[in-house]
């Protein structure tokens, strides 16, 4: 019997370093077949990482448009600088390379991150080769959404090391403080969606380790692994926060607000009957927990139904008056 599981664990392992490498070889084929660059991101990435490496500065972009304050999020724009003083090769290169491997990473996490909540190998697999193959990350890397490919990879790893219980406290804490202080210094959006996201979560963990002693260090270790990575992530938000307000107040009180709100419902709007067929996932998560751990609300279910709810409920924000480009909640 033992034998028998390990050669099936080692046909798994196999199977997914297939899949691992078909997703980088399916990627590239669709990144360096193109001639000419995905979109403009490519154009304001590299303007933000010329404006580090000849000034340093990360506020303000020098290089893009005659200059002028950036909101754009570096964590993406710093490790591509890394990755060419490392290596020398030029800055297009290096930015493909670094959102072609963090989209293919992701791969691996999916099936890390379904083998723990399941335990069963099959889905695992089935997992990491629908992640190979997922539209909404191929569409990410065609328009060059390099940064927000690295943060939708960082967001399921920090939801991994919370759900591996077995790891020592001081290496999940230390771990997933550095993972949420990166994601909150590369993309903007990425952070406010895992921060919604999370919240509720931890909320969940408070009341829960009320009546359970045993929950009481698993949602203290959570709360300080968010704290520590807000902590990292404080020297560029003390920057940024007043630009983001100044820029948030410019934004409101613009004559031409009624033109980009229309402007947005009209175009980036998702259609009803699609927000509908995401409940089908969401309530699927709380039967497949019923299915293998016995109960229909935990953790696990909470974590992954509202991974689904919340970036939905988003795409309907322009009731209250929010308008943000809503079809990049799809990618979550």
């Amino acid at each position: 019997v033992l034998a028998a599981q390990e050669t099936e664990k080692s046909n798994g392992r196999l199977i997914l370093l297939i899949i691992f490498a078909f997703s980088i070889l399916y990627r590239s084929l669709l990144l360096y077949r193109l001639v000419y660059p995905p979109g403009p991101d490519l154009g304001l990435h590299n303007s933000i990482i010329n404006s580090l490496s000849f000034y340093g500065d990360f506020v303000y972009n020098h290089h893009h448009m005659g200059g002028g304050v950036s909101l754009t999020h570096p964590g993406f724009h710093i490790f591509t600088y890394s990755l060419m003083i490392f290596t020398g090769i030029p800055d297009f290169l290096a930015q493909s390379i670094v959102g072609l491997l963090f989209s293919s990473l992701m791969v691996l996490i999916a099936f890390l991150l379904t083998d723990k909540v399941l335990g069963v190998s099959p889905a695992s697999l089935i997992a990491a080769f629908l992640a190979a193959i997922s539209m909404s990350d191929i569409e990410m890397l065609i328009w060059g959404g390099y940064p927000n490919v690295v943060a939708l990879t960082l967001i399921p790893l920090v939801y991994y090391v919370w759900l591996r219980e077995d790891y020592p406290l001081k290496t999940s804490v230390l771990t997933t403080s550095i993972l949420i202080g990166a994601i909150v210094i590369t993309h903007s959006l990425s952070t406010f969606v895992f921060g919604s996201i999370v919240a509720p979560f931890i909320v969940y963990e408070l009341f829960k380790s009320r009546k359970e002693r045993g929950e009481r260090r698993t949602f203290f270790s959570h709360l300080l692994s968010i704290f520590i990575g807000l902590l990292i992530s404080l020297p560029f938000m003390v920057k940024m926060v007043p630009l983001y307000v100044k820029n948030v107040y410019s934004y409101m009180s613009a004559r031409e607000l009624n033109e980009i709100e229309r402007g947005i419902i009209l175009t980036r709007k998702i259609p009803l009957e699609l927000i509908l067929l995401t409940f089908i996932p969401f309530f699927s998560f709380f039967l497949f927990s019923k299915r293998y751990r016995g109960k229909f609300l935990d953790k696990t279910s909470l974590l992954f139904g509202l991974w689904v709810l919340i970036p939905v409920l988003l795409t309907q924000s322009f009731i209250f008056g929010l308008y943000i480009d809503y079809y990049r909640l799809l990618y979550f």
